[in-house]
């Protein structure tokens, strides 16, 4: 029997982690890292020792359309090296809201796949570009947080009203107007990101490391895809860390973002966003580390009476760093929320992983 190999690959349907542009993104990452083997140089490991923090954002759907400054080290990268840095994360959401004002649903997951590109221009100062992709659909994670929830008594009953990897909607509505959707199956690039960092003071026995950030976000994205703001963001920010004993670092992540004019064509006025990060990392041994971390994000939005929208986001963060080669470090992290009140504005589960290659 004749088999039409090309039309039954073009039918699959892309599902989770397993997109084939996802696939792909990760194959070129691998073969970078083997065409630049040759090039490495111990020195510029053992300016960054450890793993750091996690780069997490607000995985609200909406609120990712805006700029963030992820944690990280107060370390740079020494003069001449470069970072090459693939941030995968499977974001699952459920919000729903209906008032007499307000018609507002979402529920599905986003898979974000970045690539980012470091260079240390100086051995103080960093420079860098963040190229985002996205790809929604109904995911696979429902049934595993099911479980989670059942273990510890804690049902969501927004869950429990659609079927498991179904893509529940997209929308919010108010007052008849939409103000933002979305589609099943979507992909696309999502704002472009450039940033800077510089080391203003060097960790010394009584005194952390200190660095400044600069961000600035870039409109590429396509709004009425919901893939971004439809205008340009400006952020500030302040990275300090320090070495207690030797087991311990401690890490502080401080920012504030402007975005620009109002929500895409609406007439939505946006405030700053402020945002901290807390981490403490266990170095387990050199190549191995535990890491807890907790994130509060504040929210652009006020008083448009949809909560998904007004209310910040607190979550916590775990996992671990390990270094596969000292070239190449390895995150994975799981990413749940605690807020409250109801109804929150947090994504409910982001599973997420790292790697990059340094060079």
């Amino acid at each position: 029997m004749k088999i039409d190999f090309k039309n039954r690959v073009e039918g699959i349907r892309c599902q989770g982690i397993f997109c084939l542009q996802q696939l792909e993104m990760i194959l070129l990452l691998f073969w970078i890292t083997w065409l630049v083997r040759p090039a490495y140089s111990s020195t510029t490991i053992e300016d960054t020792p450890y793993g750091g923090p996690f780069p997490v954002r607000n995985y609200n759907p909406v609120q990712l359309l805006f700029l963030s400054l992820p944690p990280e080290m107060a370390t740079t990268l020494s003069k001449g090296s470069s970072k090459v840095t693939l941030d995968l994360a499977e974001s699952s959401v459920i919000l729903t809201e209906s008032t007499q004002h307000v018609d507002a649903v979402m529920k599905f997951e986003t898979f974000r796949y970045a690539l980012n590109l470091k260079h240390g221009l100086t051995d103080r100062l960093e420079v860098g570009v963040e190229i985002p992709f996205y790809y929604r659909d109904g995911g696979f994670l429902d049934p595993f947080i099911k479980s989670v929830e059942n273990s510890f008594d804690a049902r969501s009953t927004e869950r429990l009203s659609f079927k498991d990897g179904s893509f529940g909607g997209f929308k919010i509505i108010r007052d008849g107007k939409s103000l933002v959707s979305g589609g099943d199956q979507e992909r696309g690039l999502g704002d472009i990101s450039l940033n800077a960092k510089y080391l203003a003071l060097s960790e010394r026995e009584n005194r952390p490391a200190i660095a400044l950030r600069l961000a600035a976000k870039l409109p590429t994205g396509d709004f009425n895809r919901a893939f971004g703001s439809g205008k340009a963001d400006f952020g500030v920010g302040l990275a300090a860390q320090k070495t207690l004993g030797s087991r311990w670092v401690l890490y502080l992540n401080q920012s504030v973002v402007f975005p620009m004019n109002h929500f895409g064509d609406t007439d939505l006025t946006l405030k700053p966003i402020y945002t901290m990060a807390i981490t403490g990392e266990y170095l387990w041994t050199k190549r191995f580390s535990l890491v807890g971390q907790l994130n509060a994000y504040s929210t652009p939005f006020q008083g448009t009476g949809i909560g998904m929208l007004d209310h910040g986001v607190t979550e916590a963060v775990f996992g671990f760093n390990y270094r596969i080669r000292p070239q190449i470090p390895w995150k994975v992290y799981i990413i749940e929320n605690f807020n409250d009140p109801e109804p929150g504005a947090a994504a409910d589960f982001t599973l997420a992983t790292t790697i990059g290659i340094q060079f």
